[in-house]
C-alpha cells in the first residue's frame, strides 16, 4: 500500500505535532505517522506532562493555555496565567493532553493521521543532486505500508530514520576531543542518562498523607512529588502535605545502563522500575491512594543526528545566537547521571542561546529534516535542549521549513532562513531576552 503527501511527520509526540501543524497552516498535505495507538508521546505514554524548561513560545504556549482553561486539576483556571516560563512548572492529566492536541490536529483537513505506523525503512529516490530521502516505509513485501513525501521530518525522538538514511549518528557519551569541549569524559562511551518510570499518585478514599520521612525512606526515590505548585521536589512536599489535592506526580524509579534504541532492553528497564514502583504504591495505599504507572518508561535521550551545524557546551555557555537561529534554549544543563561531577558549577555558566537551522539538516541527506532531542548536538547539548517547550518549537521550524522546499520544490539547504525566522518570530522572542 502506498500513500503520498506533500510532508511526512514520523513521530506524532510534540515535536513532531507542532511540526505537522505549522506545515498545514503552510498549506501542505500532511501525514503524521505515530507508531502509538494514538499521538501525544512523552506527555501522554511516559506521563511527562509538567511544563518544564522555555522559553515557552508558539504552538507549545498556545497549548499550555488551552490546557489552563479546559483541563485544570482541580477545576478551576489558574488567574492571569500566560504559559510563560514565569516559574509556573504546572502539569496536567496525561488523557487531557491527548485531548487537546488532537483538539489543535483536528482543526485541520490537511493532516492525516496515522496511528500504529513505526518507520523500519527509509525510502530513496536518485535525482541530479544526489539521493534524496522521499519517505518511510513499515514493513516489507505486500504488507508494507510506504509513505511518499517531497520532505520528511524525523521526529520520533529516537532519530531511526536518520539512522535509516545512513546519516551520521551519535550515541551516548561524547569524548572530549569530539566537540573541544572540557566538562566531557575524555573516551567515548554509550553511557546515557537513565530512563525514569513514572506514575500518578490519586486519591480514592481518606485524607491523610505520608509523612515526608516515609517518602524519603523508599530507598531508590529522591522523594519527587508535585501537585499544582510552582515548583517541584522535597523542598515543596510540606506545601503539598497543606494543600492535600489529592493528585500527585511522581518522578517514580530510575533505571541506568538502558540501550533506548532497543525496545527489548526498554522492556527490561520497565519491569525493573515497575517493580520498584510498588514499595510506594503500598506506602501512598496505606493512606488511601491508588496509583497510575505510565505504559512506556521515560527515554531522556536517544540517537543523535549530526548535521551541517552542530549544538554543543560552548554554544550554551557562550550564550550563541547563530545567524540562522530558528529555535531558543533559555534552559542549563539537566544531565541526570552524567558523567559530569560537577553539573551545577557547569549549569550556573548556562545562557540563553540559539538552536541553528543547520542543526536539523543531517549531513548526507536531502529531502530530510530532523526535530525533537535527535537534532544535531553533543551529549551535553542535548541534555539542554531535550525538553518539551523547546523541542515543540524546533519541530515548529522544522514543519515551516519542510513546507516550504516541498511546495517550492526546492531543497531542504535552499529555504529561506530570513522567511522562516519571520514565520516564527525570531526577533519577538530575542528582545525579551
Amino acid at each position: 500500500m502506498k500513500k503520498k503527501c506533500d510532508v511526512l511527520i514520523a513521530g506524532g509526540g510534540p515535536s513532531g505535532i507542532s511540526a505537522a501543524l505549522a506545515a498545514a497552516q503552510s498549506g501542505c498535505s500532511v501525514i503524521l505517522a505515530e507508531e502509538d495507538q494514538s499521538v501525544g508521546g512523552a506527555p501522554v505514554d511516559m506521563y511527562v506532562c509538567m511544563a518544564c524548561g522555555g522559553p515557552r513560545r508558539g504552538f507549545y504556549k498556545e497549548l499550555l493555555r488551552y490546557l489552563d482553561r479546559a483541563y485544570p486539576l482541580d477545576g478551576e483556571p489558574e488567574e492571569g496565567f500566560t504559559g510563560d516560563e514565569n516559574g509556573n512548572n504546572r502539569w496536567w492529566l496525561p488523557y487531557d493532553y491527548a485531548r487537546a492536541y488532537l483538539h489543535f490536529l483536528s482543526a485541520y483537513k490537511n493532516i492525516e493521521v496515522l496511528t500504529g505506523f513505526c518507520a523500519r525503512r527509509a525510502l530513496f529516490e536518485r535525482q541530479e543532486n544526489g539521493v534524496r530521502v522521499v519517505g518511510a516505509a513499515d514493513g516489507d513485501g505486500e504488507g508494507a505500508l510506504e509513505i511518499f513525501a517531497k520532505v520528511t521530518v524525523d521526529a520520533t525522538g529516537t532519530g531511526i530514520l536518520g539512522e535509516l538514511a545512513g546519516c551520521d549518528v551519535r550515541y551516548g557519551t561524547d569524548a572530549r576531543t569530539d566537540f573541544d569541549e572540557p566538562a566531557a569524559p575524555a573516551e567515548r562511551s554509550a553511557e546515557i542518562m537513565p530512563c525514569t518510570l513514572k506514575f500518578i499518585a490519586q486519591r480514592l478514599y481518606g485524607s491523610g498523607m505520608p509523612s515526608e520521612e516515609e517518602i524519603r525512606a523508599v530507598p531508590w526515590s529522591a522523594g519527587f512529588v508535585e501537585d499544582k505548585l510552582f515548583n517541584w521536589s522535597n523542598n515543596v512536599y510540606p506545601i503539598a502535605v497543606r494543600n492535600n489535592r489529592g493528585v500527585y506526580l511522581h518522578w517514580g524509579a530510575s533505571v541506568k545502563e538502558v540501550d533506548t534504541r532497543s525496545p527489548r532492553s526498554l522492556a527490561a528497564a520497565y519491569s525493573v522500575a515497575f517493580e520498584h514502583i510498588g514499595v510506594a504504591a503500598d506506602l501512598w495505599r496505606k493512606y488511601g491512594f491508588k496509583v497510575h504507572v505510565a505504559p512506556k518508561i521515560g527515554v531522556r535521550e536517544c540517537r543523535r543526528v549530526m548535521g551541517d551545524a552542530v549544538v554543543t557546551m560552548h554554544t550554551i555557555v557562550g550564550g550563541e545566537v547563530p545567524q540562522d537561529a530558528v529555535a531558543f534554549s533559555s534552559y542549563g544543563f539537566d544531565l541526570w547521571g552524567s558523567t559530569v561531577r560537577d553539573e551545577k558549577a557547569l549549569n550556573r555558566k548556562a545562557r540563553f542561546y540559539g538552536i541553528p537551522y543547520g542543526a536539523l539538516v543531517p549531513k548526507g541527506a536531502e529531502g530530510l529534516l530532523m526535530a525533537g532531542k535527535s537534532i544535531s548536538g553533543s551529549h551535553l547539548a542535548c541534555s539542554s535542549y531535550r525538553v518539551q517547550p523547546i523541542v515543540t518549537c524546533i519541530g515548529e521550524a522544522a514543519g515551516y521549513a519542510a513546507a516550504e522546499a516541498a511546495l517550492r520544490g526546492i531543497s531542504v539547504r535552499a529555504v529561506d532562513i530570513a522567511r522562516l525566522q519571520a514565520r516564527l518570530k525570531v526577533e519577538e522572542i530575542m528582545a525579551k531576552f
